[in-house]
């Protein structure tokens, strides 16, 4: 199952620092759930600056790399963070000045960025980042000199730092159509900004045991020794037939809470998690007042207070996630306690 989740990640600015950004290699889970989530980077360069770079118009000037450095970095931060087995750059959409182009046909080049974003290569360095003007018609009678731009950028990747580097040059990084003509090149020279889109493929794992009674969800005092076969039926609802409406929605706000509980542990977005939940396990304290997962316990198995103030049900979501979380639940003392 795959779903889709867009989010706004932080802008990267032109005065970060350039570095090369070394990734170690991430997990590549096979048959299990993935959430495919989109994130927006930004960066932008000053192209009035180079209208004092002592070169004439027409032709190549050197720009920052900083800011596209910066952004690479961050992709792949954030595919590492993430623990994502895949990535790439969906979607580019270039500001200059107050004209916006989006990446209805796209003129960035997607796929060659790509390979350089691949998750194997761990080393990324922007080694040129350069703006051209070329003159492609010149002025006659009436008729005004045209001038085409565009912004292309050399990369160098390793896949490990002492690998011989492969090169990637003349990567187009911009959406502006190199066809499309500018009379007035000075007035064009404004704030170039980029920002992409870029989808992380993901594998939510919510593998997790409570040291704590966090949740706060403890069995009602009603005077008797639970069975886990009870403390099942509390959280599921009712075995009765036809079932029992109040402990139907008893179980339903209960696992409600549980389902809200995870999503905020994990800071995740699960739809729902598995019912019937089916186990229940005993919970040790340590030496420092935690508490551990022990085993997994009967159904006919009697929870006594003295012995099991506190258990552990097993709560999984396995379309969407894998692991288990192990939720800490308080029992109740019984009459004779």
């Amino acid at each position: 199952m795959k779903k889709l989740l867009y989010v706004l990640s932080s802008v990267a600015l032109t005065t970060s620092v350039a570095a090369p950004i070394v990734i170690f290699s991430l997990r590549d889970d096979e048959n299990v759930p993935e959430t495919i989530i989109a994130k927006e980077f930004s960066y932008s360069n000053d192209l009035s600056k180079i209208k004092n770079d002592g070169k004439p118009l027409i032709g190549s000037h050197d720009i920052e790399v900083e800011g596209l450095q910066s952004v690479i970095n961050d992709i792949k931060k954030t595919g590492a963070d993430l623990k994502s087995n895949k990535y790439k750059l969906t979607y580019v959409e270039t500001k200059l000045d107050t004209v916006t182009f989006p990446s209805i046909n796209p003129h960035f080049d997607i796929n060659r960025f790509n390979e350089i974003l691949n998750k194997d290569n761990k080393y990324i360095k922007v080694i040129n980042h350069r703006f051209e003007i070329s003159q492609i018609s010149a002025g006659n009678g009436n008729a005004q000199e045209e001038y085409s731009i565009t912004l292309l950028a050399d990369f160098e990747v390793r896949n490990n730092e002492d690998d011989d580097p492969k090169f990637f040059r003349n990567v187009r990084v911009t959406e502006v159509p190199s066809y499309r003509p500018y009379t007035d090149i000075e007035k064009t020279l404004k704030v170039h900004k980029n920002t992409l889109t870029v989808e992380y493929t993901i594998i939510i794992d919510i593998s997790h045991v409570d040291n704590g009674p966090y949740i706060g969800i403890k069995m009602p005092e009603e005077g008797v020794v639970y069975y886990v076969s009870q403390v099942l039926q509390r959280f599921n609802g009712n075995a009765q037939n036809p079932p029992n409406p109040e402990d139907q929605q008893i179980a339903k706000e209960l696992q409600a809470k549980i389902l809200k509980y995870i999503n905020e542990v994990h800071d995740i977005k699960l739809a729902t998690i598995d019912t019937p939940i089916v186990e229940v396990w005993s919970a040790i304290e340590n030496e420092k007042g935690k508490y551990e997962l022990g085993r997994k316990l009967e159904n006919n198995y009697e929870l006594d207070y003295d012995i099991n103030p506190y258990f552990y049900l097993a709560i999984t979501s396995k379309n969407e996630a894998i692991g288990t979380h192990y939720v800490l639940i308080g029992n109740s003392k019984s009459a004779v306690d």
